[in-house]
């Protein structure tokens, strides 16, 4: 759909609970921006890239966020803290 067909319907919508169009657009600007939603990370994930800028930084390499996880929990490499604990996976 378009994005006037889907003003068309909002408006019709509105207008059959006692709104009219000029009421309604009234209430915007000429362009109503629509926020994107944001991501929300856990603290857990905050503190494992934390720790894989540490890494990448220390041993050279790249990792994105996904390649060090699964290289961590794989056991592909080595960590020093607890991550199973930190995920809520064995109890500390």
């Amino acid at each position: 759909m378009t994005n006037n067909i889907l003003k068309k319907s909002a408006l019709d919508k509105l207008e059959k609970l006692g709104l009219t169009q000029e009421e309604v657009l009234s209430l915007f600007d000429e362009e109503v921006e629509v926020e994107e939603p944001t991501e929300k990370k856990s603290w857990q994930q905050l503190v494992m890239e934390e720790h894989l800028g540490y890494y990448n930084e220390r041993y050279g390499t790249s990792y994105s966020f996904e390649e060090y996880y699964d290289a961590v929990v794989n056991k592909k490499i080595k960590v020093h803290y607890e991550w199973k604990t930190l995920l809520g996976i064995k109890d500390g």
